[in-house]
C-alpha cells in the first residue's frame, strides 16, 4: 500500500489523480480556477504532461491547460 504525500500539482505524474490541499496563488488566479472547478479538496488527474510545458488537467468533467509555474503553486496529496 502507497502512503499518500504532499507533492505539488507540477510534480504529479502523467495519469495520475491527486487532492488540492492549497492554492498558494493570486487571488485572481484562484477565482477563475475555481470557476472552472478547481478547488480545495478536489480530485484532480493529470492527463499530459511535458518537460516544462503546459500540464493538462481534469477536474470533474472539465479538462483545461495550466502553465507549470503556476502548477508548482498548488499542493496537493497524490493518491
Amino acid at each position: 500500500m502507497q502512503k499518500s504525500q504532499i507533492k505539488l500539482l507540477s510534480e504529479i505524474a502523467q495519469n495520475s489523480f491527486a487532492t488540492v490541499i492549497e492554492i498558494d496563488h493570486q487571488p485572481s488566479f484562484i477565482l477563475k480556477v475555481a470557476a472552472l472547478g478547481l478547488k480545495i479538496n478536489k480530485l484532480v488527474r493529470v492527463l499530459h504532461k511535458s518537460n516544462n510545458g503546459p500540464i493538462c488537467i481534469k477536474v470533474n468533467t472539465s479538462s483545461f491547460m495550466i502553465r507549470a509555474a503556476d502548477a508548482a503553486k498548488i499542493k496537493v496529496i497524490s493518491k
